[in-house]
């Protein structure tokens, strides 16, 4: 285990009643052995003036992450709350993992970091909680993160998109998919999490997105400038990963025009929100369209099939990726207009 502060040291700065922690850290893991302790550094390196609680799900991991998890405890028992799952959530319900944590939470904020990311700002908690608590009709603030690829062991900085503070309209939450926040950076008030709808559970083909969509219903996000997180790419098995099999993607984006439909009765039915829904998918099918490692005969098919959901630039982009023959992208370009 890493040399930290003490429990005692972490809590010193705290005011109130120690039982009732302000801020519930949400982290769930799986097989995140040489990952977890950096999650763990980060939460543990927070000052706040508030107790705060780091709830971690561990979901059967064959690996040592839970005998990882377990050391943290016996040093933090007053702060890390554990679930050591013995099966499996993840297979029997994708969302089972976050929903295991949220039912756990007692904090008036939830602090989402999935466990092989990790914050980097030891007032992190204090500054979201501070910002929200000054905008007390707004259910969910983010920030910039650091976008760190295992494989290549390059970084960018990502979800940079303003200088300073903004609250984000809800139109543009939904248009701009769910890379747009972060997850790591993610500060949600829990009542937010302990009401998701049904189909949420039943029919979300990710998780993050949709949170971010129904938090920000009515009144928008917050959006903190800080760069504050680190969130690791390049990893077997993950996301992006399963974003280069045709049928998983198929899955996924038809589950997403399925969430679309109930998502317009849980919020306002506009024109707006439709279009915006729309270009959502546009995004997840569009980014599978420029992965040039894929055969260009399966882009193909992804493209015909979702073809209605894509913008005038989207299928020019699509021209340029299939041709560098200008003269043929404007023959195409006309047979789109003509209805391809």
């Amino acid at each position: 285990m890493r040399n930290l502060r003490t429990e005692q040291e972490v809590m010193s700065n705290w005011k109130g009643d120690l039982s009732k922690p302000v801020v519930s850290v949400c982290c769930i893991a799986y097989n995140h052995e040489p990952y977890i302790e950096d999650a763990l550094e980060g939460f543990l390196i927070q000052e706040t003036d508030f107790p705060f609680e780091i709830i971690i799900h561990d979901d059967a991991s064959t690996d040592k992450t839970a005998d990882i998890i377990r050391e943290y405890v016996l040093a933090y028992p007053n702060i890390i709350k554990p679930i050591l799952q013995t099966e499996n959530q993840f297979h029997i319900n994708g969302h089972l993992p976050f929903k295991n944590t949220w039912e756990k939470v007692k904090g008036e904020f939830s602090a989402l970091c999935e466990g092989d990311d990790y914050w980097t700002e030891p007032k992190k908690l204090q500054a979201q909680v501070d910002i929200m608590r000054q905008h007390t009709n707004i259910n969910i603030s983010f920030h910039p993160a650091v976008k760190w690829c295992e494989k290549n062991k390059t970084k960018v900085n990502i979800a940079t998109h303003y200088k300073n503070k903004q609250i984000i309209n809800l139109s543009q939450v939904i248009s701009n998919s769910g890379g747009y926040m972060p997850t790591a950076s993610l500060m949600i008030r829990s009542k937010v999490l302990k009401t998701l709808p049904s189909w949420f559970y039943e029919q979300a083909p990710v998780g993050d997105y949709y949170v971010q969509i129904l938090a920000s219903n009515p009144a928008g996000a917050l959006y903190f400038p800080s760069v504050m997180s680190v969130y690791r790419t390049c990893l077997q098995g993950s996301w992006s990963d399963s974003m280069s099999n045709i049928e998983k993607l198929e899955e996924n984006i038809d589950l997403m025009i399925g969430c679309a439909g109930e998502l317009l009765k849980d919020i306002p039915n506009t024109k707006l929100n439709d279009q915006a829904l729309d270009n959502a998918i546009s995004i997840s099918a569009f980014s599978f369209l420029k992965n040039l490692s894929v055969d260009a005969t399966v882009r193909k098919q992804i493209y015909c099939k979702y073809i209605k959901y894509f913008s005038f630039y989207q299928k020019f982009l699509w021209l340029f990726v299939l041709s560098n023959n200008i003269s043929k992208i404007v023959k195409k370009m006309k047979d789109f207009k003509n209805g391809y």
